[in-house]
């Protein structure tokens, strides 16, 4: 018998700040929910699943919304005997005499747990019995409502990513590597991210074949059909020959329309042959067969976002929509219908035209992409929102310096696709490259800073800004919390980067900024307080980054004075 059920939580020390109990408290077995209110959990740093039997259990686990399972092995904590009030669950609370087992899975980072991730979590509990066969046994329904943003900003920031150049770059070097197994990280950032770059892309050029801005492929056909004549009927020659065949079809007159060994014939009947054109071709098939494949995908992403699965139902019902939409009207203009089946293969068509060429590149992208199934981790194939404002951090970076000029001429990537840096340039001698998610150590080479920690160092971003003889470099590191919790992250990444990393001359760096979702108002912090604050090196900043299109102007601003433009 299961006598207790715990979600308990860990704060960075490892010390116990909470232990939400999931064990039902009535035999009927009613579904109970637990709120999880916002801010409650921000600070847990993992999490742990414990329950306490009186019976050695073979193997169990908790199941999470029917698709992840978390096992759980026999816990280090000795086994006790005390009077205690036990729960199974086909019978009565009764109280015994017993001894206990404690069995506990391993630890779950918060962040892609409950920190973020908005939703309704199903708990059950999974126990082997006597025969081999695994029982399931509900548990408490837990309902996760903390969050920084409302739904308006979430898809802000969602679209944003989606439209911006650093996405361009960032994707360009996971197109090639996403039909091998990769590291988790690289399932979040490719899968997820690539169906929905690619599926933007995708729309955007099946407007322009709606609205007949490029050229549709077409088969032409030789149709004949035998009719009437009449004096306004152009006969080709195949037409004619018809004639000579079907003298039934003439009758002789003396002043005839048709003349035929020197003698004259009215027409009576004739075979009329025309050219028919018409869209049913393998390429327009395939073009339809990957709108409707996209819509399956996300329709199907809809519906497994409603067991809790961060805030995609919505996204994803609306992408599934409008791709579905265009299918519809491209096959009204091809006067094609369902069903579409085609699968990529080779056509002269997808490399002699170069809009069909770039349409098939868009096609084999997206069959080609390796599906990872749900499962991986907790939210796989869907990335934790921290993630997400890491990229909208460093799109919202790039756009401040797109926006005043600069272009991007160059970028470097790792051999499994994963974008290094960029540069962007503005005339002849200036220049920023942006360095995202360098490895700094006390080893780095062709890098413009090094590191006088024994231990190597990922910040987020690394800009190294560069005009004539000025030349700067600072970290800024993107911090998804709140404003009371901004300083204390802060802190971590002042002592972990300002501390120990320093230019390839010895000089300090000159800034260490952490950047967090905030308001117009909250602008660019020093932290350093004192007469010489604005004097010391590195500046240690705090940064707000609105998710809105009418305020993110003042950030662009203190940014590039950040930099030193």
């Amino acid at each position: 018998m299961i006598t207790s059920c715990q979600l308990v939580a860990y704060d960075e020390k490892n010390k116990e700040v909470d232990a939400i109990d999931l064990l039902l408290t009535n035999s009927k077995g009613k579904q109970e929910k637990l709120i999880l209110k916002s801010g409650a959990h921000f600070n847990v740093h993992t999490y742990k699943f414990s329950i306490v039997s009186t019976e050695v259990l073979n193997k169990s686990y908790i199941e999470l919304n029917e698709l992840e399972r978390f096992s759980l092995h026999r816990a280090t904590l000795p086994s006790v005997e005390h009077e205690q009030s036990t729960i199974d669950f086909d019978r009565p609370v009764v109280t015994s005499t017993t001894e206990s087992y404690c069995y506990q899975s391993d630890g779950i980072k918060s962040r892609g747990f409950l920190r973020f991730n908005m939703g309704i979590y199903q708990f059950s509990l999974n126990i082997e019995n006597v025969t081999g066969n695994m029982v399931s046994n509900r548990l408490k329904l837990l309902r996760n409502e903390q969050r920084l943003l409302d739904d308006t900003e979430l898809k802000y920031m969602y679209d944003k990513v989606l439209e911006s150049e650093f996405f361009n770059i960032f994707l360009d070097g996971l197109r090639g590597n996403t039909k091998v197994d990769l590291t988790e990280d690289a399932v979040e950032s490719s899968a997820f991210w690539l169906r929905r770059f690619l599926t933007k892309k995708f729309l955007a050029e099946i407007s322009r074949l709606i609205s007949k801005q490029e050229r549709l492929i077409q088969n032409a056909q030789e149709l004949s059909e035998v009719s009437q004549f009449n004096h306004a009927t152009d006969l080709r020659g195949q037409d004619i020959e018809w004639l000579t065949q079907h003298p039934d079809s003439l009758d002789e007159v003396p002043f005839g329309s048709f003349e035929l060994d020197r003698r004259s014939y009215q027409i009576n009947w004739v075979q009329q042959s025309r050219t028919d054109t018409h869209y049913d071709n393998f390429e327009n098939r395939l073009i339809l067969s990957c709108l409707q494949s996209m819509t399956e995908y996300f329709e199907t992403e809809a519906l497994a976002s409603k067991n809790g699965l961060w805030f995609l139902e919505q996204l994803s019902f609306e992408i599934s929509t409008e791709v579905n939409d265009r299918m519809f009207e491209l096959a009204q203009t091809f006067n094609l219908t369902p069903p579409f089946t085609e699968i990529p293969s080779f056509s002269h068509a997808f490399f002699d035209d170069p809009f069909y060429a770039g349409m098939f590149r868009y096609i084999a992208d997206w069959y080609d992409i390796k599906d990872f199934k749900s499962g991986i981790q907790f939210l796989a194939p869907v990335p934790e929102i921290t993630k997400t404002w890491e990229y909208y951090c460093i799109a919202e970076i790039t756009n401040a310096f797109l926006g005043d000029g600069f272009l991007v001429t160059d970028a470097t990537y790792s051999t499994m696709g994963k974008l290094k840096s960029y540069i962007l340039v503005r005339g002849v001698e200036e220049s920023i490259e942006i360095y995202y998610e360098p490895s700094i150590s006390n080893e780095s080479v062709d890098m413009p800073i090094t590191s006088t920690s024994p231990h190597k160092r990922l910040p987020d971003f690394l800009l190294h800004y560069k005009s004539g003889e000025t030349q700067s470099v600072g970290i800024v590191d993107a911090k998804f919390t709140g404003p009371e919790q901004i300083v204390k992250w802060s802190k971590e990444i002042y002592e972990k980067y300002g501390l120990y990393f320093c230019k390839n001359d010895g000089q300090a760096i000159d800034y260490v900024v952490s950047l967090y979702p905030g308001q117009l108002k909250e602008g660019l912090k020093n932290h350093r307080r004192g007469p010489y604050a604005e004097r010391v090196l590195p500046y240690l900043g705090i940064m707000s980054l609105p998710i809105s299109e009418i305020s993110v102007g003042n950030f662009y601003e203190d940014l590039k004075s950040l930099v030193g433009m």
